[in-house]
């Protein structure tokens, strides 16, 4: 595994990647709120099999420093983008989970020629529950049927670094029209939910795949709830990588 911790706009993010192999696919994923690259090692161990994985802690997750400013999901992306390009990734299947997905969408959006095709696993916020606290209380229901080892990993991440960035970040999160600046988004995109998520329901993604610049494809992982990535990493990644059947 590779490392490296850049400074770029001001901000400390964290790029982690599996070595790379020559014509290899390449996966980057980006974290949601509150949490740290750490809670997609399930899903990473199964892309790892079929190709590179690059891994993004944003600023104030995980080990990067608390920003001294509540940062904008277009500054995340800005830097999120910057940071995979140091590490020398210059076309990837782009994976967002939660808040993970508004950056992902707006990073693509700023640039499309990064991604060879977009993955939305969760995305938020439903734009029919746009208000703090109707999401806060999605959230608890949602995590309420998340597994025990599920849960723990985003507690873990939460109290290892994100706490302070979390309460700033939420309201940004909340009115961050993800709607809109997937029109931007000319690229393929997949849209990915679980069965038990409230956060991110079926009719939701349907919606935003009808408002997605280029294709789109809807999927919805049974048994699971907000983390299928955690709980169900092997479909998850092979609807990622789309086999046949998964």
């Amino acid at each position: 595994m590779q490392q490296w911790m850049y400074r770029i706009e001001g901000l400390e993010v964290q790029v982690v990647a599996s070595d790379a192999a020559e014509d290899e696919q390449t996966f980057v994923l980006v974290h949601g709120i509150g949490v740290a690259a750490s809670y997609f090692e399930p899903l990473a161990r199964e892309l790892r099999s079929r190709g590179r994985v690059v891994a993004v802690n944003l600023p104030g997750f995980g080990p990067t420093k608390d920003p001294d400013h509540a940062v904008r999901i277009s500054q995340f992306a800005r830097v999120a983008r910057e940071a995979v390009a140091r590490s020398g990734v210059e076309t990837a299947v782009w994976v967002g989970h939660s808040m993970g997905t508004q950056v992902v969408t707006e990073a693509v959006a700023q640039d499309p020629k990064i991604a060879t095709r977009v993955v939305l696993l969760s995305p938020v916020v439903n734009i029919r529950e746009r208000r703090p606290r109707t999401l806060a209380w999605r959230f608890a229901r949602s995590a309420a049927r998340e597994s025990v080892p599920s849960a723990a990993a985003s507690v873990k991440a939460l109290l290892g670094g994100g706490l302070r960035s979390f309460v700033r970040t939420f309201p940004i999160m909340v009115a961050y029209p993800i709607e809109e600046r997937i029109r931007a988004v000319p690229n393929d995109v997949l849209l990915v939910t679980g069965e038990l998520d409230e956060t991110a329901p079926r009719d939701w993604l349907d919606y935003l795949g009808q408002r997605a610049g280029g294709s789109a494809e809807v999927q919805v992982v049974p048994h699971a709830s907000h983390q299928a990535m955690f709980t169900r990493p092997d479909v998850v990644a092979g609807l990622i990588c789309g086999d046949a059947g998964a």
